[in-house]
């Protein structure tokens, strides 16, 4: 809310901002070794992390104050963060297998998904307003789950989950799509579940380990999404981003390819909306220059109307 862009240190145990300028600034959080995780905005202007480690919920004002505050289950791994459409910060508790809400005040409710070990994690709105999240599986940080679905929950608390196909590793990020979908990361695939609960899947490449996604700005409403899919790559280690077919979306799209990355690939034929994926590979002694590139795409795509991204690498 302050113009500047907010994040967590998860070993260094501070909250950090950074203005447009470059200027940086790091508080520290009053629980030692913390490890804060995802931050979210919230409706009352400030920034509020998860603590994974001290089992809180933390709020920093654009001034730098800290609040911590406990929810009812002790070292329950807050994760993951997303304001909903209630003015309130949900937040997934991986090590307890629940979801909690926490208003602006601090009061705390959580919600128990069906199975204790589902593991849930990254979490957002979705396009119907509802709180979708994914449950990881196997053995992230150390503790057993068994999730391998994503989750939809209501504000009265209501949860549904929909499994996802059986071979595949675990999910990792989700967020909403342009087409106004549901998409998650795992592993060699992109996954779409659809607000009625439909999922399906698609190559992100033989040699893919693909992790957070963003269709744009960063948890940025619908009306705000333009029409591509931007992953991280950790499998190749590059950037990539699913662009969709003009029969689902308006507006155009104008781009050009960075002078140091590596020439667009089209990705194999599949379902609509899905046409092409185009890599940035990042090479060595470049990455300067890269993230100097990505910077003036996100500050497009923050800028931009729907259907439409400007900008100049």
């Amino acid at each position: 809310s302050d113009g500047n862009l907010w994040f967590s240190e998860h070993t260094g145990n501070r909250i950090g901002r950074i203005t447009q300028n470059g200027v940086i600034t790091e508080w520290d959080i009053p629980t030692p070794n913390s490890q804060p995780r995802a931050i979210c905005l919230g409706a009352d202007g400030n920034i509020w992390f998860g603590m994974f480690a001290a089992g809180k919920i933390g709020r920093i004002t654009p001034r730098g104050v800290i609040t911590e505050f406990s929810p009812p289950t002790p070292n329950s791994g807050p994760r993951a963060l997303a304001t909903g459409a209630d003015g309130n910060v949900w937040f997934s508790e991986y090590k307890a297998g629940r979801i909690g809400r926490i208003t602006p005040r601090g009061v705390i409710t959580e919600f128990a998904l069906p199975r204790p070990n589902s593991g849930p994690g990254d979490i957002t709105m979705g396009p119907d307003r509802a709180l979708w999240f994914v449950e990881l599986s196997g053995g992230i940080d150390g503790v057993r789950t068994e999730g391998n679905r994503i989750g939809r929950i209501t504000y009265d608390g209501r949860v549904r989950e929909y499994p996802l196909p059986a071979a595949g590793a675990s999910p990792i990020n989700i967020a909403v799509g342009p087409d106004r979908n549901l998409w998650y990361t795992r592993g060699l695939t992109l996954g779409r579940v659809t607000p009625a609960g439909t999922v399906t899947e698609f190559s992100a490449g033989a040699d893919a380990r693909s992790v957070g996604l963003s269709a744009g700005s960063d948890r940025e409403p619908p009306t705000r999404l333009v029409n591509r899919l931007w992953f991280a790559d950790a499998g190749a280690n590059r950037l990539s981003y699913l662009q969709f077919a003009p029969a689902q979306l308006t507006g155009a799209v104008t781009a050009r390819t960075p002078s140091d990355a590596a020439p667009a690939t089209k990705a194999a034929a599949g379902p609509a909306p899905t046409t092409f994926v185009v890599r940035f590979k990042i090479k060595p002694g470049k990455n300067a220059e890269f993230v100097k590139a990505m910077a003036k795409i996100q500050a497009a795509l923050v800028s931009s109307e729907p259907g439409n991204i400007f900008y100049d690498l």
